[in-house]
């Protein structure tokens, strides 16, 4: 899913089209797979607040680690 947003000559418009484009494609979209590499975590908070870790080895064995540094 993108923005269809019109095409403009005005200098503001096309700056604040710009910006919402980006703003667009930093948004999680439900209708949307996510592949996360390369130092970045996958965090998930439970229940009572605290914070998990969640990684995969080489053979797809997930674990979950306990993170107190967000």
């Amino acid at each position: 899913m993108s923005l269809n947003l019109p095409i403009t000559q005005d200098p503001l418009m096309s700056t604040s089209k710009t910006l919402l484009e980006e703003a667009d494609r930093k948004n999680q979209k439900t209708d949307k797979n996510y592949i996360i590499v390369g130092g970045v975590n996958l965090v998930l908070q439970s229940p009572n607040g605290t914070y998990y870790k969640i990684s995969v080895d080489n053979s797809g064995n997930l674990s979950a680690s306990t993170i107190t540094n967000i």
